[in-house]
């Protein structure tokens, strides 16, 4: 719906508006997430996209955390693997996990 309303996004046209966010989330040590709504409902990309995710890891963002925005059982963890290879093309190596809302990290896998 987004798509129609608005148009194609592009990162580059927003570009100081992310810049400022990435430089404030990775000053506040909070991670970046890859959800892969976007592929389950057939749009094509990512949430963000990946020329965003490449800004990010650009200003120097580490932190990431990937997500399938599920709501039945067959969406999870749907396009993992599309978007594990974004974020490793990208630099981004870990993943971050949260148990008993405490945040840890772990190796970024394709595999997964």
């Amino acid at each position: 719906r987004g798509l129609a309303a608005w148009g194609e996004y592009r990162a580059s046209d927003y570009e100081p508006e992310l810049t400022s966010l990435f430089d404030l989330m990775i000053e506040k040590n909070l991670p970046l997430e890859i959800n892969t709504a976007g592929l389950h409902q057939n749009l094509g990309i990512t949430y963000p996209t990946a020329e965003t995710v490449a800004l990010y890891a650009s200003r120097g963002g580490k932190r990431l955390s990937i997500g399938s925005d599920a709501h039945h059982p067959d969406q999870l963890v749907h396009a993992y693997k599309t978007a594990a290879q974004i974020a490793q093309a990208n630099g981004l190596t870990q993943i971050c996990t949260w148990e008993r809302r405490e945040i840890g990290e772990r190796r970024l896998q394709i595999g997964e």
